[in-house]
């Protein structure tokens, strides 16, 4: 009897910890500007536990509610909190002195296929009038419970017009998905969503699947075709290329999963041909400051460090092409005789390349600035009252309307520096400046 009960013990001791999944110091995408930190998740049968951390610095006291809950990236379903240890739900809870208290709190047990989680509070949403929906707040963001096992993309990078080929020949559908290297939402459908089986067997069976990059010139041009309007950004196209539906936005999985077996009822669209070619023209005004070491060429006058800035009117065109001009103050000249200068410039650009160096939206472009400058300085020293040149530079921009932007360039100003002397004696530097576009 007593070996019997021993064995009994035994084996559900060992199906109560095999049963059991902790999470140490999860990863995640963002949390709730009180310092709400998740450090650890039990996972069982029966329950889900997550070991919290809340901090507080403009408050001595923190409040959780009971319509605190959590919910996975396979549905919206939402599991509101069971109880709690260490804190009482819809209680003001004081702080240790370091503003801060550790808790736990129970909510139902996950599903197995659950890799990701949010925590949120569900709450009213403002306004006046009762029956209003629901509002969340989002304490924990995309809380990694799982690790998320690597496949190989089914999004292939053919072009399109191999894309609409192979599906006549394999009498499928076409999914289109746009994306961009510093999509946050489109590397956590990609991660997340387009990884799980279920996902795959549906893409697999029913489409051909391409992955466009929004920020190069051809996904630039495609993306106006189909009137997208942000990332991720997918389309679903007969092989005949007519729209049978898009979404844009990242989904939760059941929300992909309807979004991808769409009703036989659905009567594609024809894509709408504009009669006439249109530009799009965004301008901006911004400021540029900048440096630049010059020299007075085929002189034996030392060079000098001078600066710019100028207050400038802006149009960019379809995207591509940049014209820039504006009014400004420009500081050269040799040795320790500085040559101020009002200066109007006239900046053409063309983008060379989409996409920026440090992984965010942006691009390069080519620049070319012919310039006219009328001196300031009332001091004469014999030196010519105007001057005009070229500037020759190379810029790398981020942002999209507002822009942060980098130019290096070279510039050659064809008027001669003084009135009196033979030989050519033009201002001549390298320079660097910093433009923000509003």
């Amino acid at each position: 009897m007593k070996k019997q009960l021993l064995l009994y013990f035994f084996a559900t001791l060992c199906t109560n910890l095999f049963s059991q999944e902790i999470i140490e110091n999860p990863k995640y995408g963002s949390y709730y500007k009180k310092y709400t930190e998740i450090t650890k998740i039990e996972l069982t049968d029966n329950e889900t536990i997550l070991h919290i951390t809340s901090k507080n610095k403009e408050k001595n006291w923190i409040k959780v509610p009971r319509t605190i809950y959590i919910s996975d990236e396979n549905s919206n379903k939402k599991k509101f909190v069971i109880k709690s240890e260490g804190i009482s739900l819809d209680t003001k809870t004081t702080l240790n002195n370091q503003n801060e208290i550790s808790y736990k709190l129970f909510f139902p047990p996950l599903d197995k296929s659950s890799n990701v989680i949010d925590l949120k509070i569900e709450k009213e949403a403002n306004g006046s009038w009762k029956g209003q929906p629901r509002g969340s707040i989002t304490l924990a963001y995309r809380v990694e419970i799982r690790p998320i096992e690597k496949v190989d993309s089914q999004f292939s990078n053919m072009s399109l017009d191999n894309g609409f080929i192979k599906a006549k020949q394999e009498n499928k559908n076409v999914l289109l998905f746009f994306t961009a290297p510093w999509c946050g939402p489109c590397n956590w459908m990609k991660k997340i969503i387009h990884t799980d089986e279920s996902v795959r067997t549906i893409i697999k069976t029913n489409y051909i699947a391409l992955e466009i990059n929004r920020d190069t010139q051809k996904g630039t041009k495609l993306a106006k075709q189909y009137n997208n309007s942000g990332i991720p950004f997918y389309v679903l196209l007969t092989p005949e290329n007519k729209i049978i539906k898009t979404q844009t936005g990242s989904r939760k999985k059941d929300v992909f999963v309807e979004f991808l077996t769409p009703e036989e009822t659905i009567i594609p669209k024809e894509l709408e041909k504009p009669k006439t070619k249109t530009k799009e023209i965004d301008p901006g005004l911004g400021l540029r400051l900048g440096a630049v070491k010059n020299n007075i060429g085929n002189s034996s006058l030392n060079s000098r460090t001078g600066f710019t800035a100028d207050l400038f009117y802006s149009k960019e065109i379809d995207n591509r092409f940049l014209f820039r001009t504006g009014i400004g103050f420009n500081s050269k000249g040799y040795e320790d005789f500085s040559i101020n200068y009002l200066r109007i410039p006239f900046d053409f650009g063309v983008k060379v390349l989409n996409g920026s160096l440090i992984n965010t939206q942006g691009g390069i472009r080519a620049m070319v600035s012919p310039y006219y400058a009328y001196k300031l300085n009332k001091a004469d020293k014999g030196l010519r009252n105007d001057d005009y040149g070229v500037r020759f530079g190379l810029s790398h921009y981020i942002g999209s309307h507002n822009e942060l932007e980098l130019e290096l360039y070279y510039e050659h100003g064809i008027q001669d520096v003084f009135k009196y002397i033979n030989g050519k004696q033009n201002n001549r530097g390298f320079g660097v400046s910093l433009l923000l576009s509003l």
